[in-house]
């Protein structure tokens, strides 16, 4: 145990930070904290799904994708991809040069993955 110092107001210090740390340790152990750095393996995460492969290896896929005009910038002109309703974009929105594209309102891209 220890022994008390000439300063009694530096004990009642003491004695408040402990009694403080105490009722920290007894909160964190009813409410404990989610393991931040490491999710899913904590019992407050569910554990990450497997993301699937969408595009089967060794093989080559042909897309062909919508773009509309959306608006012109200095030197080039912004194309928003047109997709179904209830499916994400594939690109999103392209940015094309002026002097390739011109006047034109629609573009179509053709992609092939390998």
């Amino acid at each position: 145990m220890r022994t008390p110092h000439e300063c009694p107001e530096y004990d009642e210090v003491i004695a408040d930070e402990i009694a403080a740390r105490r009722a920290c340790r007894r909160i964190e152990k009813q409410f404990p904290r989610p393991n931040r750095w490491r999710p899913g393996r904590s019992h407050h995460h569910p554990p990450a799904l497997e993301l699937e492969k969408h595009m089967p290896e060794n093989s080559t896929t042909k897309t062909t994708l919508e773009f509309k005009r959306l608006r012109e910038t200095k030197n080039t002109v912004r194309f928003e991809e047109q997709t179904e309703p209830g499916k994400p974009p594939v690109i999103g929105t392209i940015y094309i040069q002026k002097w390739f594209i011109g006047d034109a309102e629609n573009v179509t891209l053709t992609m092939e993955a390998k």
